[in-house]
């Protein structure tokens, strides 16, 4: 779970004390909402206090962690914000945010929105789904309930059963704790095969030439990654084994995702830079001065003045350390053409 230790540190807005009692009115209804989350779809919390709308709409944002919420969201929106008038036109589908209000005239602002979260004083009672019609009635405004009209790709999960409460009483660390599992779980089921699937992409080390350009990273292809999907391949550690549903078309969702997109730009910087590195390491242990033995002048001076090139780019993006060792490559090509490419070496004198 190299994959889970990397992220979690750089995941925003994680609320870490008092998350179940948070998400308490909405754990029927996790699975939904971990994909609404998941999926960047525009969700508004009425909340009773300003306390209550910051604590959820940041516990939401913290939903798929470590996967990185990749929008914009507000725990406190007011009439006052600059953005108001763009988040409540009518002529403009919502953007994909989380707001947070507490003022009654966001009732009929909002009302448009796909996805409306009203809570009820009592933090111990469970919202009921409700049509978002119902929530665009002037007689039903503001009623507590979970306005959506979302249909999940996933069913609703067994596992949620364990972490109602019911009748036990157990301490709220170890509730904390139940449920953040249960989601990290989660979200460790759904990245898993697209880890597995980007591994593939990767160049096989014998691809590479140190005295090349390295290749990158394989262009992500939707439909190869769905066909690469089985059953056994979204079971791999994880705790979820009961979990069922449409698993390939929320991925088809997924990717076209802001979250996806935030992700998968970062695992193909990260491997883009694994590859520059094991070029640099390939080439610190090539025999140069093998290489040149049956090359033109013309050849040595490109290729000198390519390693040259090269230690100027990496200098600004790798670690001194990595750097050094490239410089040292420099410098000893530098002595292996000196007397070739003495004219190349006025240049950078």
């Amino acid at each position: 779970k190299q994959w889970y230790q990397r992220r979690v540190a750089n995941t925003a807005g994680i609320v870490e004390s008092d998350v179940y009692n948070t998400l308490r009115p909405l754990l029927p209804h996790i699975g939904i909402v971990w994909e609404l989350v998941l999926m960047s779809e525009p969700i508004v919390v009425f909340g009773p206090s300003p306390s209550a709308t910051s604590a959820l709409v940041q516990t939401l944002v913290s939903l798929t962690a470590p996967l990185r919420y990749a929008n914009d969201y507000r725990p406190y929106f007011t009439i006052h914000d600059s953005e108001f008038q763009e988040f409540t036109s009518k002529t403009h589908t919502p953007s994909r945010i989380i707001l947070g209000v507490t003022n009654p005239y966001f009732n009929k602002a909002l009302q448009h929105w796909p996805n409306v979260i009203i809570l009820d004083s009592d933090k111990n009672k469970n919202l009921k789904i409700l049509n978002p019609k119902e929530h665009s009635s002037s007689s039903l405004r503001g009623k507590p309930g979970f306005y959506t009209r979302y249909k999940p790709f996933l069913n609703k999960d067994k596992n949620v059963k364990k972490l109602l409460r019911g009748d036990r009483q157990r301490p709220a660390e170890v509730e904390d704790i139940m449920l953040r599992r249960y989601l990290t779980e989660l979200t460790h089921t759904l990245m898993i095969p697209l880890e597995q699937y980007i591994s593939s992409l990767m160049p096989l080390q014998k691809q590479l030439n140190p005295f090349r350009q390295p290749p990158l990273l394989q262009q992500f292809q939707q439909d190869a990654f769905i066909a690469s999907l089985n059953e056994s391949s979204l079971k791999i550690n994880t705790d979820l084994k009961g979990l069922r549903g449409n698993w390939k078309e929320l991925y088809r969702k997924f990717i076209k995702s802001p979250n996806f997109e935030l992700w998968f730009q970062s695992k193909r910087s990260e491997a883009n830079q694994r590859l520059e590195l094991l070029h640099v390491q390939q080439l610190c242990e090539a025999d140069l001065y093998r290489w040149k033995t049956d090359k033109h002048e013309v050849e040595i001076v490109d290729m000198l003045l390519w390693i040259r090139d090269r230690y100027v780019c990496l200098s600004v993006s790798f670690p001194v350390l990595s750097i050094a060792r490239y410089a040292y490559v420099y410098l000893v090509s530098d002595l292996y053409f000196i007397g070739v490419a003495f004219t190349t070496k006025l240049m950078y004198t």
